[in-house]
């Protein structure tokens, strides 16, 4: 259990325990008394911020250097490469954006969490990438760029597979920075259509609906035809409804749907509930 733990962690850090209870699958008591040893350890570091009433996680230095030597490789080496992201051991070293971007961070987290907890017959999590791993490289123009979104994952429902990119926007960017930002998802979009290859939808979790309303004005100058991959809502839909639920604003106007479906799940929420 701690090897999990600590290896969730490294994946996906400021987890509390029922979160990592959810992720890992195991009973919160068991998580619990996991999370004790490993702290005690130093494996894994807490992390308490004011307001957040919660007590998260961290992967340590500890632990990172645990996991260096299970895979045989030098602990320097293995910070860089291995895409975890840790604690550092001095007061002077960097802190890693994740952890610097707290809020952003477990907002993202949240979003994922609640996708386990699809309801029976609901799309089901296959996969969960974190924003170090779902960085994509891709090229446009001639040139090689990166994308970097906050998440990455893949949903089954039936018998279908559903991949899916996610920003988590807390609306404090500014509008041109918020414009770049899509500008790069419409070069990667563009690549995915020049080879041919399939597209994953963007799900841009924002703040308000006038948040969502900039966003698709963006998108519809610098989109083109790859609207039709682009969903929003907002935080405080997701917390009531839940991302399974229909809370996904389209390119068609600002009635909501559910994402993903089949003929047999669509269903739409009335206007009057969409902010």
């Amino acid at each position: 259990v701690e090897k999990a733990l600590i290896e969730c962690l490294g994946r996906h850090p400021l987890l509390s325990e029922p979160e990592l209870a959810a992720v890992l699958r195991l009973d919160l008591r068991v998580v619990r008394r996991a999370v004790e040893r490993a702290t005690a350890l130093s494996l894994i570091v807490r992390v308490e911020r004011p307001g957040d009433h919660c007590r998260r996680y961290c992967l340590g230095s500890a632990g990172l250097r645990s996991l260096a030597v299970r895979d045989g490789v030098p602990v320097r080496r293995y910070a860089r490469h291995a895409g975890l992201t840790a604690l550092p051991a001095g007061d002077g070293d960097r802190v890693p954006t994740l952890l610097h971007q707290y809020e952003h961070t477990t907002g993202a987290n949240s979003f994922f969490i609640a996708l386990l907890d699809s309801p029976a017959g609901g799309p089901q999590l296959l996969s969960w990438l974190s924003a170090a791993d779902s960085a994509i490289r891709f090229e446009s123009g001639g040139r090689r760029r990166w994308l970097r979104p906050d998440g990455a994952g893949n949903l089954r429902l039936g018998d279908e597979s559903f991949p899916f990119l996610v920003e988590w926007d807390r609306g404090t960017e500014r509008v041109a920075v918020l414009g770049t930002k899509l500008v790069r998802y419409a070069e990667y979009y563009q690549a995915r259509r020049t080879a041919g290859a399939g597209y994953s939808a963007l799900l841009f979790v924002t703040t308000t609906p006038q948040r969502e309303d900039l966003v698709w004005k963006i998108a519809a100058l610098v989109f083109r035809d790859a609207t039709a991959c682009l969903r929003t809502t907002t935080a405080s839909l997701l917390i009531r409804l839940g991302p399974s639920d229909a809370v996904w604003r389209t390119e068609t106007g600002p009635d909501r749907a559910q994402w993903p479906t089949t003929d047999r799940t669509t269903h739409r929420l009335p206007r009057r509930y969409a902010e």
